[in-house]
């Protein structure tokens, strides 16, 4: 699977700890909108797309098989989808007009992940 496309779209005015969203385009094929890029105590890092229950708390809408194990192929396509929107948003954020970058990604590949 490969990220094809990735566009950030910065807030202006961010009131909380998102500073951008994202959508992703995977093989030419698929667009996943939603990713937001936070600004933690850590550092950036990226969020997936999520909605709010009728609880009040918020669910990722898509996540990824045994990510918490670090050598599974859902891991390593995490890693690689957050490092290519934390790219392009640093890419991005030196350029004026900012707000809705488009960056071409095709060299991007994880082709270790079965799916």
């Amino acid at each position: 699977m490969k990220i094809t496309d990735v566009r950030v779209f910065k807030l202006q005015n961010p009131k909380s700890k998102v500073v951008a969203f994202a959508s992703v385009t995977l093989d030419d094929i698929l667009v996943v909108k939603g990713f937001r890029v936070v600004r933690g105590s850590e550092g950036l890092f990226v969020g997936m797309p999520s909605r709010r229950g009728t609880d009040g708390k918020f669910r990722d809408d898509i996540f990824f098989v045994n990510a918490q194990d670090k050598n599974s192929p859902g891991a390593a396509f995490r890693n690689t989808l957050q490092n290519t929107i934390l790219q392009a948003y640093s890419q991005n954020q030196q350029k004026p007009d900012f707000e809705d970058q488009t960056t071409n990604t095709s060299v991007v590949s994880d082709d270790g992940v079965p799916f």
